[in-house]
Order: structure tokens, then C-alpha cells, then sequence
């Protein structure tokens, strides 16, 4: 994913009228980072902001069912898109609504720019009590309120925080917010008082003052002299192993990383994340498979890595539980050199001031691949394997099958969206066909993500005319928690595949704890194929089917309806209460042991 270009094509209306209002500054500034589409909620506090909009005609409105859905949304779009995503709350309970949808973003490098409507300046300065709606108030009722109250609470969760107050250096501080929030990829906010959304600003700043988008290296000769170290290890490798990580694409490194895998020369066996799913052409002849520590599909890609390997180069490193198999990875690290956005380390050397950004470009131009010894060449499971249809068409349906129904859907370009749900885990063992787009929470888990986030990304995909259509896996547990935004699917008139698990409840806490307790149940008896109906399709543009058998599945994904989808389609999936991947359920039982084991100790 390239480095946005700014976008000064922007409409200049009348030469005669020098000034704008600060709202239509920050709509254009936003614009000039290619960004098309906005969401939110409009609120008291934010509307003389929202309504500015139409003077920026470059971006459209998504209006969200509530605050959370649309930062989901947001967060969606912004990793589909490349760019930053929007999102617009009203003061206290639109931007607390948010909160979670932020941390999430900041937790998973999603570059977010939440903009608050605040109380006016003249509000925020009375110097007696004036509780005005949408305030906590101070815990003596004596005592001023604190307007700044929410403020304080993102101090944490996000990379930059500006909040406006004097016109003078208002324009500094949203080129600030904005670029932070790109070159840093992770959430930002802008807090904009309601007073100040109409007042006026030079127009020409947004021409004569481009916004500063390029990663400036404050240490050329330390990242050079890191580099160099890096290709001496590489060529003194007899078994080199390339593990392509999930901060390459926050970082936008993703055009670097193809190039340093072209100057490999088909070399190098390389491997991809759980996280990273889809970076790497998984037809590519050294394509290994997917590295989770104990949790690898097959021994032999933790062996290959942990054993076999002399020297294995990581891009990306994120190194999480739910990305390295439960802690569960053990690459040795004489061997290991790891490219991160805040640091690159060398074996068992640290060097903080060298990061990703400027070490893997520089390594991918000066790498050849001509001293690059052949590792040893072991088969691609994913390379080999064919598309195939149920054998026994009356089974019934299960997560196994659903893996190799999911291969019969799945067609090059197409974004593949899963919840935090039990079919998450079978994600790695999907064969993906080229430039298969994998999005999902898998570090933050909040369930109820995916389904908001999916029509931030179908958004995206039409904003930037990206091929391909977008399947999104579903949890119906997850589901209860942001079903309304269908309703803005429908509005928008998006087309995704829907496939909903149901298997009336929480199959994830039922295989951890309590499988037949009642707090793990959920309202089962739900309306499935008639919720899109009851969200506003009364015209019947969306098709919604319930399936229960293996073959009445892969017949459907077959058709070309599927294959290339012209209506938003709900499909109803049924599925046994406790019928979950074989990793989790392998995962589970080992968490289970280590307990007990640890009771045992004490």
C-alpha cells in the first residue's frame, strides 16, 4: 500500500472570497489525504460542524445507527483504504460511545481521526456553576464543572490530541492532528468547540502549506549502518526465512515488502501471521504457510522456523498474544532480526532510533539476491491444494467444512471480514486466492466489530474502485451488538456477503467455560433472513436464506450470484452449539492443563 499523494485538485469556489470557515478547512484538509467518505453521528455539538459538510463536496456523510458502529466504520475504511478514517461525535455521550471503537483502533494501529463537537469557548470559561447538558458535573455540586472531563480520559488511547480554543493556532493544530494520525497509524483526536466550526481561515493555507506526510529519517547513518548488518547476515545464511508480520500494512510498507520478496529470487521460504493473513501471495513457490507458534496448522512450519532457519528476517513484528499462538513462538534470537515501526532489532541487539520505515526500503533497494544462499525447499500446502466441493452433500453443515466452503467463495480481490468469533481461529487454514484482503479485530477482540466495520470497508471500496467483493463471517452472539447498522447497509446500498453463524449463543465462552450455563445463551429465537426487511429493505433489494447442510452451502457459493455479487446477501448458517475449529478447541484444553498444572504447584 503506497504513501498517500495529497490531493490539491480542490474546488476554489470564488478567487474573490480569500476566507473559510475552520470546518470547511478541516473537510479539505482531510480530502487532500484522499479520504472520500466520513462517518458519525450528528449532535447538538457538532452540527454547525456537520452542516459545513456540503461545502466540501469531495466527501459524503455516512450517518451512523450509534457512535460505536460508526468508529467501527471508520476503523474499517481506514484499513481498507490505506488512508485515515473519520469519525464525528457529539460532545460527553457520542464521543464516550466511541471510546471502545478508539482503543481498538489504537490497540491494532488504525489510523482513526475522531472529531468531537465540544461546549463554546465562552461556556467553558465562566468562572461559576453552569451545568449544562451532556456534562458529568464536579463531584461537590459546589464546584465548576471540568468541560475538559472526557479529554483527559483518551490521553492513553491515542497519538496526538488537539483541542482548539483560539482561531490564531487552530489551523496548526488540525494539520497536526491529521498527520499524526496518518504517519503514526493510530487513532487522533480533534476537538472542535461549536463555536468556533464557522469561523474563517485562509483558503490559500491549504495550497501554500502541503500537509507533511513524509517519515523523515532523523538518523541516516545509524539506519545504513543497521541495514548493512542485516544483509551481512542474510548472505552468511545457509537457511534464510522471510515471516511477513501485521504492522507492514498500518505502516503502509506493503509495496516495500513485495519488492524485497521479488529481490529474493525464490530463495527464501516465507511465511505469513495470523494477523498477516493475505500479505503474501499464498501461490508464491516458497510459501510456507502460516506461523503460530504451537498452534501451526503443521509441525513442520514451527520447525522449519525455529529449528531449521539460520536467520529469519520479520517485517511487521507484532508480537501479541492472539498473533504468536498464545506466547507459544519460540524463534531463536541469535537468529532473529525483527523490523518494527518503533525499533529494529539484530539478534539480541536494540536499536530504537532505526525503524521499519526507513530500514525496509533501503534493504529492499540495496538487497541481491545473487548472495543469497537457497534455503531448503519444502511444499506449499496452500499451492497445492484445489477447491473442493462437500462429498457428502447431506451432512450437516460445521466450522471444518465451512474452511473449504469459504476456499469455493473466496476469488482473487476480495476482502474477507470475520468477528471475533469461534470461526476466527480456522482463518490460517483457508487457502487464500491472490490479493485476498483479510480484515478483522483479532488483538482487541470486541465482538460486535466486524459488522459495522464491514460497511466501513465496502464504503472504501467503492470510494477507491477497488475490485473484488466483501464477505464478512459473523458471529450471531456478536451480531446482537451492532445488528442496526444493516439498516445504514441497506441505506447506503452496499453489497457484502453476510454469513451468520448460529449457534445460539457463545460458542467462544462455551468452549472455555460453562458450556451449558445460561449466561452463555443468547436470544436464539431471532429473525435471521427477516432482519434486513425489518432494517429498511422493504423493496426487497437484499437476498437473505437460511442453510443447514454442507452441500445446499457449496451449491449456493457456487452460483454466480456469489461469485460476483449484485445484491447484499444474508445467509443464515446453522451450526451445532459446540461445534468450533479443532485449533481453538486443541488451545483450550491446553489452557485448561496449564491451570491445573498450576494449581498443582501451589
Amino acid at each position: 500500500m503506497a504513501p498517500v499523494k495529497q490531493d490539491f485538485n480542490i474546488d476554489l469556489h470564488s478567487v474573490e472570497n480569500a476566507d473559510i470557515s475552520l470546518s470547511e478547512y478541516i473537510y479539505l484538509r482531510i480530502a487532500q489525504l484522499g479520504v472520500k467518505s466520513i462517518f458519525g453521528v450528528p449532535g447538538d455539538f457538532n452540527l454547525s460542524f456537520v452542516d459545513e459538510l456540503d461545502k466540501a463536496p469531495q466527501l459524503k456523510w455516512i450517518g451512523c445507527c450509534n457512535e460505536l458502529n460508526a468508529t467501527y466504520a471508520a476503523d474499517g475504511y481506514a484499513k481498507a483504504s490505506g488512508t485515515i478514517g473519520v469519525v464525528v461525535t457529539t460532545y460527553g455521550v457520542g464521543e464516550l460511545s466511541a471510546i471502545n471503537g478508539i482503543a481498538g483502533a489504537f490497540a491494532e494501529y488504525a489510523p482513526v481521526l475522531h472529531i468531537v463537537g465540544t461546549s463554546a469557548m465562552a461556556t467553558k470559561r465562566l468562572d461559576y456553576v453552569h451545568n449544562i447538558h451532556h456534562l458529568a458535573g464536579s463531584k461537590n455540586f459546589l464546584d465548576r464543572p471540568d468541560h475538559y472531563i472526557y479529554e483527559k480520559m483518551v490521553d492513553d488511547i491515542c497519538v496526538v490530541k488537539e483541542s482548539l480554543s483560539d482561531i490564531e493556532n487552530a489551523c496548526d493544530q488540525i494539520d497536526h492532528a491529521i498527520v499524526q494520525t496518518y504517519l503514526l497509524s493510530r487513532p487522533g483526536y480533534l476537538f472542535l468547540p461549536r463555536n468556533m466550526a464557522t469561523m474563517k481561515v485562509p483558503r490559500e493555507r491549504l495550497f501554500n502549506q502541503p500537509l507533511a506526510l513524509e517519515r523523515v529519517d532523523n538518523h541516516p547513518a545509524e539506519t545504513l549502518q543497521v541495514v548493512e548488518k542485516i544483509l551481512e547476515k542474510f548472505y552468511r545464511a545457509k537457511e534464510p526465512a522471510l515471516i511477513v508480520d501485521y504492522l507492514t500494512r498500518p505502516f503502509r510498507m506493503m509495496e516495500n515488502c513485495s519488492r524485497l520478496i521479488g529481490a529474493l529470487e525464490n530463495k527464501v521460504n516465507i511465511f505469513s501471521r495470523p494477523m498477516s493473513k493475505g500479505f503474501v501471495d499464498e501461490s508464491h513457490p516458497r510459501y510456507i504457510g502460516c506461523y503460530i507458534g504451537k498452534q501451526s496448522k503443521h509441525p513442520s512450519t514451527s520447525d522449519i522456523l525455529e529449528t531449521k532457519s539460520d536467520f529469519v528476517l520479520s517485517v511487521g513484528t507484532f508480537d501479541v498474544e492472539t498473533n504468536n499462538g498464545g506466547f507459544t513462538s519460540k524463534l531463536p534470537q541469535e537468529h532473529l532480526v525483527e523490523l518494527n515501526p518503533h525499533f529494529t532489532r539484530v539478534g539480541t541487539q536494540c536499536f530504537p532510533n532505526v525503524n521499519m520505515c526507513h530500514v525496509l526500503p533501503l534493504l529492499a533497494s540495496k538487497l541481491r539476491g545473487d548472495l543469497i544462499n537457497m534455503a531448503t525447499v519444502y511444499p506449499n500446502d496452500f499451492c497445492l491444494r484445489k477447491k473442493e466441493k462437500a462429498q457428502d452433500e447431506t451432512k450437516t453443515l460445521n466450522q471444518r467444512h465451512l474452511v473449504k466452503s469459504t476456499e469455493l467463495l473466496l476469488n482473487a480481490n476480495d476482502t474477507l471480514i470475520v468477528e471475533t468469533c469461534s470461526f476466527m481461529f480456522a482463518v490460517p487454514d483457508i487457502a487464500f486466492p491472490n490479493n485476498t484482503q483479510f480484515i478483522s479485530q483479532s488483538f482487541y477482540n470486541s465482538i460486535g466489530y466486524a459488522l459495522p466495520a464491514t460497511l466501513g470497508v465496502s464504503i472504501a471500496k467503492r470510494d477507491f474502485r477497488k475490485p473484488g467483493k466483501v464477505v464478512l463471517i459473523q458471529g450471531d452472539g456478536s451480531a446482537q451488538m451492532t445488528i442496526q447498522e444493516l439498516a445504514t447497509m441497506v441505506r447506503q446500498k452496499v453489497k457484502p456477503t453476510i454469513l451468520l453463524l448460529n449457534n445460539e449463543g457463545y460458542t467462544v465462552e462455551r468452549m472455555i467455560l460453562g458450556p451449558t450455563k445460561e449466561y452463555n445463551d443468547i436470544a436464539p429465537n431471532w429473525d435471521w433472513t427477516g432482519m434486513l426487511r425489518a432494517l429498511g429493505d422493504v423493496h426487497g433489494h437484499s437476498k437473505s436464506v437460511s442453510v443447514d447442510t454442507c452441500g445446499e452451502l457449496d451449491e449456493l457459493f457456487q452460483t454466480r450470484e456469489f461469485q460476483k455479487p449484485t445484491h447484499l446477501h444474508f445467509v443464515e448458517l446453522i451450526l451445532g452449539r459446540l461445534d468450533a475449529p479443532e485449533r481453538f478447541a486443541n488451545m483450550v484444553k491446553e489452557i485448561a492443563n496449564l491451570e491445573h498444572a498450576s494449581k498443582s504447584i501451589h
